[in-house]
């Protein structure tokens, strides 16, 4: 479930860098690292760890029932085929967006990317879908239409 050892979009060893937010982590005095998504209505949530498996979080990520995608903007469960109580989806860090938060003493936060347990991106992912996009354009651009 791990992510790649290299980030094959910025070539950043993320092993390294993995290392380093838990060295930065520890000499801030971090009590709270928050795991942030944008869900499907565009709000942006999260999930909080402390510090203590911080290195391992960085790895595996967090798990997140796959309920959460069907909360509607008013924090209202809709009923939504395959998003109900039962199944679960990894909160997976890009340890390049770790920031400490200058709004919350002694917590960072960080970016994920949603994947399914089996390490795959999930379908409702909106940073996976952003990424594809990304690489398409980029293919049009260097006169490759098509290309993903």
């Amino acid at each position: 479930m791990a992510t790649t050892l290299t980030d094959t979009t910025t070539n950043v060893d993320l092993g390294a860098k993995r290392r380093e937010i838990v060295a930065q982590a520890e000499a801030s005095g971090l009590r709270l690292v928050r795991f942030l998504y944008c869900d499907n209505d565009g709000i942006i949530r999260g999930k909080s760890a402390g510090i203590k498996d911080l290195q391992d979080r960085l790895e595996t990520g967090i798990g997140l029932t796959l309920a959460m995608q069907a909360f509607t903007m008013l924090d209202h469960l809709a009923s939504v085929d395959g998003m109900g109580p039962v199944g679960e989806i990894r909160l997976v860090p890009d340890p390049t967006t770790f920031a400490i938060a200058p709004y919350a003493p002694h917590t960072a936060t960080v970016l994920v990317d949603m994947q399914t347990l089996d390490g795959q991106p999930y379908a409702a992912d909106g940073r996976a879908f952003l990424k594809r996009w990304l690489l398409h354009i980029d293919g049009h651009e260097h006169g490759r239409p098509g290309h993903r």
